[in-house]
């Protein structure tokens, strides 16, 4: 199954150093999976196991065990989404959340200094509100 998302195995990258000095430039970008719905497996499976540039380090989802669950399936971290955002070992975030937590979590992991991926856009209106 092809899919926009995954790369040919050997698709040259480039490490991208954490606005807080995390990553060196040494080491792949290191990710966190907001959101454990359906998806998340694909993106965990690309992101532990195909890609060299980026690598899942951990997860969170609002349901506990199953944020837990997919982190020992995976061989990675489950934390809180407060965690994730404090995390210096963080270096982005794959904002797999429902489309009404977007803005909120884009919003967040901006704040704390994580490069950001989501598929969606960021808002279901054009205004953006302060929390």
């Amino acid at each position: 199954m092809h899919s926009s998302f995954m790369l040919p195995p050997n698709t040259p990258y480039r490490t991208c150093p954490s606005s807080k000095g995390a990553n060196d430039g040494n080491h792949p970008i290191r990710a966190a999976i907001i959101g454990g719905g359906a998806i998340s497996d694909a993106y965990l499976t690309n992101l532990t196991s195909r890609f060299k540039g980026i690598t899942a380090i951990a997860c969170t989802d609002l349901d506990e065990p199953k944020s837990r669950a997919q982190a020992e399936r995976y061989g990675i971290r489950a934390l809180s989404v407060e965690q994730v955002f404090e995390d210096p070992t963080v270096d982005m975030v794959a904002n797999l959340t429902p489309p009404a937590a977007h803005a909120t979590v884009i919003r967040q992991a901006l704040e704390h200094g994580k490069h950001v991926f989501s598929e969606y856009s960021p808002s279901l209106s054009q205004t953006l509100q302060s929390d």
